[in-house]
């Protein structure tokens, strides 16, 4: 069973390497869920966000991550160019589970 840790280790390398399938055997552990209807659909919205931020990116991608009270953060993938965050994603952390979100803009 993956670690809260290794989940959000493993969603940081599929954003910066503009690599989805990095993240989804993490995405299907029982200890992350969506607002998704399912997890596939997200994925695949995952995937499709992923690459408009690649298309759009100039060099590197790289996190920032802003912290929201004792649970939720923000996860905030930048460019070296851009001032607003190419891809944004929730992340709540809960009794030993995250509860993931992306954010559409």
């Amino acid at each position: 069973m993956d670690s809260i840790q290794k989940i959000l280790e493993g969603l940081t390398i599929a954003c910066v390497n503009s690599q989805p399938s990095y993240f989804k055997p993490f995405l299907l552990s029982n200890k992350v869920t969506t607002d998704w209807p399912d997890k596939e659909s997200f994925y695949e919205f995952f995937k499709l966000m992923i690459s408009n931020s690649r298309k759009s990116s100039q060099g590197d991608i790289h996190l920032i991550i802003k912290s929201k009270g004792a649970n939720k953060s923000y996860y905030n993938f930048h460019d070296s160019i851009h001032v607003h965050p190419l891809l944004n994603i929730v992340i709540i952390e809960q009794n030993d589970s995250l509860h993931i979100d992306i954010l559409p803009f």
